[in-house]
């Protein structure tokens, strides 16, 4: 069973809250279906995210995920996917 933080509403929850951390923008400016790079994230920055969110799930992520699944909600549902598949 995936822990409770695996699901797609805790990862884009856990997305978003970096994000307005990141970007210094209030949470509900974000758009969870808007690509990553609208808001102005650069590589170095997106990898870091990808760094953090791998630490916070406790499994490996390809640091070209972020680029992969690009927007919050794709990222978020293709994450809670994986983290059943290992569970």
């Amino acid at each position: 069973m995936a822990n409770d933080h695996q699901s797609a509403e805790a990862i884009q929850g856990w997305l978003v809250s970096h994000l307005v951390e990141e970007i210094g923008i209030a949470p509900e400016e974000i758009d969870v279906r808007a690509p990553f790079e609208s808001y102005g994230l650069d590589s170095m920055v997106m990898v870091s995210l990808t760094g953090e969110l791998e630490d916070w799930l406790g499994w490996q992520l390809s640091p070209n995920l972020l680029y992969e699944y690009t927007s919050i909600e794709a990222l978020s549902r293709h994450l809670a996917q994986e983290a059943q598949s290992l569970h």
